[in-house]
């Protein structure tokens, strides 16, 4: 895992891919002589991030004609960065803390070198407008005879700032939560903006491997356990097309739906990372966090699963593949990879929404980031269209998905403080944002399942009726329960409350289910 950047580069190298400025060797071996043991320890901002910082340093320093001792600085630069980091936020005071740090990593002999190491480190995290105070701050700090070794020229200065600052930028990519992070406006220049797609390239090629190693580690881990103890719901909100997706491939983790080749969305990229599935315990005894927030709120499938992991308090490594634990909903748990068909039991829905109109229903229930709700929105249209054979007239979804994006770019590339203070406003505004597409889909749902069961527009048409409708079309055998009270035929200890409408999946058989059906929905 110590050498997925210099593998990268040896392999496009010899495929002729990679139009390279510089001497691949030379920049192999500055990758192989970085330092580890003082890198700060995280997946985003530890070894594999100065690995890249480096190698788009080095290019970017090649394509300026940088000479010896100007690349010697820039390489140290940027692999040892961030190592005054304490954690993964953002914050304006680790460049200075790496600064202090840098003279007990790296030696020079001149010292107007290091001085300009430690300048441009200190920068790195600051704005452009504060150049000339770390430039000035620095310089007091040399003596009168280190002084008269040579002009310490600002423009130098700049132009190394410059370049570890988008060699820096460019490693943004590897948010994956965040994909509208960089924004090449923001980049000093314009041979850093054509290096936009490389890092796209790059990040991706990082995050299969380091995926595919964490699975394999996790796998051996967790399929140990096949005893089947314990319930939870799995809430899919009113997404109805979701739902028949779970119902013919199970319940799937974000890797296990890529691995299959199915293609599905997801309303948050927080907790449950790529090898999770985010469940509640069914345990009556737990705290109803999480249950009162999505259970009681939308439609869930209640499943058996093998085994329900707690989530990890995550401080410093943020890139853990391990889900993190919720500061809101401690009912929250975890199962590994895949919840098969055969372990969905029920489908739950609160008895007050049963006869609600689908045009009174919240699609969108995702959070605030952009990719999330354009992925959601156009999977959402895509599935009306093919389930309900109509087209969708989309110009006023994507002109509020174009100012959504452009109002993320903006904010993302506040300053911290600048954020902070517009945070309330810019939240506000996207909440708006998503209640007008909302508003947009009840619409087109309405459209399109009124079509289907030949109503007119203006008919109601229930929460109830859709479901119904969707899983008789599917062949899927279900029975209504809905005397839930503890002194019925059957007994369900897992319930909290008598508001419950259960839909009992009966002989369920997945080989039963209508293949013509499942053949209009393009998996979500």
């Amino acid at each position: 895992m110590k050498r997925i950047m210099q593998d990268f580069i040896i392999d496009q190298h010899n495929r002729g891919n990679l139009l390279f400025l510089g001497d691949v060797n030379e920049i192999i071996s500055y990758l192989d002589d970085i330092n580890e043991d003082v890198l700060y320890k995280s997946d985003f901002h530890g070894l594999h991030h100065s690995q890249k910082v480096c190698f788009f340093a080095y290019l970017i320093g090649k394509y300026e004609k940088l000479d010896n001792e100007d690349m010697m600085i820039l390489m140290d630069a940027a692999r040892y960065h961030d190592i005054g980091r304490e954690n993964d936020n953002e914050e304006d005071f680790h460049g200075l803390v790496s600064a202090r740090r840098i003279d007990k990593v790296v030696k020079y002999d001149n010292p107007i070198n290091m001085y300009y190491l430690k300048a441009i480190v200190e920068a790195h995290n600051k704005d452009d407008g504060r150049n000339i105070k770390v430039f000035t701050d620095w310089s007091d700090e040399l003596s009168m005879d280190e002084r008269k070794l040579e002009p310490m020229l600002f423009e130098r200065f700049v132009k190394l700032c410059d370049i570890l600052k988008d060699a820096d930028a460019l490693d943004r990519l590897r948010f994956r939560n965040c994909p509208a992070v960089l924004d090449e406006e923001y980049l000093r220049s314009e041979y850093s903006k054509k290096l936009i797609d490389l890092s796209k390239i790059i990040n991706d090629y990082y995050y299969e491997i380091e995926v595919e190693a964490k699975y394999k580690e996790l796998k051996d881990s967790y399929e140990l356990n096949t005893y089947r103890k314990s319930l939870c719901y799995h809430s899919i909100g009113f997404d109805f097309f979701k739902g028949l997706g779970i119902l013919k491939n199970g319940v799937l983790s974000h890797y296990r739906a890529n691995k299959d080749g199915i293609k599905i969305s997801r309303n948050f990229n927080g907790n449950n990372g790529e090898f999770w599935i985010s469940v509640v315990d069914a345990d009556p005894e737990c705290l109803n966090e999480a249950y009162d927030r999505y259970v009681k709120n939308g439609i869930s499938f209640l499943c058996h699963a093998n085994e329900l992991v707690p989530g990890v308090i995550r401080a410093k490594d943020n890139g853990s593949f391990d889900p993190r634990i919720s500061d809101e909903y401690h009912d929250e748990k975890f199962v590994f990879d895949k919840i098969p068909v055969e372990d969905i039991q029920y489908i739950s829905i609160p008895k007050n929404l049963l006869n609600t109109s689908i045009r009174e229903l919240q699609y969108l229930y995702c959070n605030s980031q952009y990719d999330l709700i354009k992925t959601n929105v156009n999977n959402y249209l895509n599935e009306i269209e093919e389930y309900c054979d109509i087209k969708i007239n989309r110009v006023d979804f994507n002109e509020i998905l174009s100012d959504l994006e452009k109002e993320q770019i903006k904010f993302n590339n506040y300053s911290k403080f600048e954020a902070m203070v517009k945070a309330k406003n810019y939240f506000q505004m996207i909440n708006h944002m998503k209640e007008q597409i909302n508003i947009y889909l009840q619409h087109w749902m309405q459209i399109g399942f009124a079509e289907l069961m030949d109503k007119t527009f203006d008919e109601t048409i229930t929460l109830g009726e859709v479901l119904k409708y969707i899983l008789n079309s599917a062949n899927i055998e279900y029975e209504f329960v809905e005397d839930l009270s503890s002194d019925g035929e059957k007994y369900y200890p897992f319930l909290r409350d008598n508001n419950t409408v259960l839909l009992e999946l009966k002989t369920f058989n997945k080989s039963a289910l209508n293949s013509d059906v499942f053949t209009r929905i393009k998996e979500i």
